[in-house]
């Protein structure tokens, strides 16, 4: 089975904040993608049980009385087995969701963000000169100008989302055959969780610059906060083999450098 014909549930949780030891979630939405499009669509508000962080608020809008005696995960969670199956699951910043839906983390995931990582480079421009500042899904979707219909439900809130990512699964996966990869669902997993070669510093204090132009410092930096559960694993990558190769050239080519640039001007090339 090729993956356009593939039976992928796309799925996205709203929750009471960002800890994934602590916090639960409050609603949780799942479609089903497949053939380019979405099929059976299932939402469903939770009680969490505990407060919901003002903070989470302001981003999907839900408060303690929006929930306060609904359903709680436990008592959804044979039906929303049921309805994933053996599906693949789909999800933006898919190691968030996985956390806060125990009852799945046996399905294969895959993580769109990393899908869109490799497909669009922060900075690139639109057809309207306007530079991707993110890989959120609904800036992609407006940098991007998809016209998706989602029901009239807002930006943030879990129904709206999988339909966006829904979409730009799509448009992942055509990018992907286009390029001549393998049509299989473990070559794509596999692609998606390959490295993101960054082309040049993709945010922070020294966005757009060159890594060969980055200070070392800065470098060193970055790299510690790494080891210390900071920070972005593909960009780590990078930094590191950066400062790999600068202290190569400095073992090996430091001394012809530093011969080359001793010389008087108008001798060498």
């Amino acid at each position: 089975m090729g993956l356009r014909d593939h039976r992928f549930i796309v799925i996205d949780t709203e929750t009471t904040g960002q800890d994934t030891t602590y916090d639960r979630p409050i609603e949780v939405a799942a479609v089903e993608w497949r053939n380019g499009k979405p099929h059976d669509l299932k939402s469903w508000l939770l009680d969490p049980l505990i407060p919901i962080h003002p903070a989470a608020s302001a981003v999907h809008g839900l408060s303690d009385l929006d929930v306060q005696g609904k359903e709680t995960l436990a008592d959804i969670d044979a039906e929303l087995q049921a309805f994933v199956g053996d599906s693949t699951l789909v999800a933006h910043n898919a190691p968030f969701d996985y956390a806060m839906l125990p009852s799945l983390q046996d399905r294969l995931w895959i993580d769109s963000l990393r899908l869109v990582r490799h497909q669009w480079i922060l900075g690139t421009p639109n057809r309207n000169g306007h530079e991707l500042g993110s890989h959120k899904q609904q800036e992609i979707r407006y940098w991007l100008g998809l016209q998706i219909d989602t029901a009239g439900l807002m930006a943030h809130r879990a129904a709206a989302d999988i339909l966006v990512t829904g979409e730009l699964l799509q448009l992942s996966i055509d990018h992907y055959l286009e390029n001549g990869h393998e049509d299989s669902l473990e070559a794509y997993k596999a692609f998606a969780e390959s490295p993101v070669k960054w082309p040049r510093m993709p945010w922070g204090v020294h966005k757009n610059k060159a890594f060969t132009d980055l200070p070392s410092k800065f470098i060193s930096f970055q790299l510690e906060k790494f080891e210390n559960g900071e920070g972005d694993a593909d960009l780590a990558l990078i930094l590191l083999e950066e400062q790999a190769r600068r202290i190569t050239e400095a073992n090996t080519g430091g001394a012809h450098s530093l011969f080359k640039r001793k010389q008087p001007k108008g001798l060498g090339a």
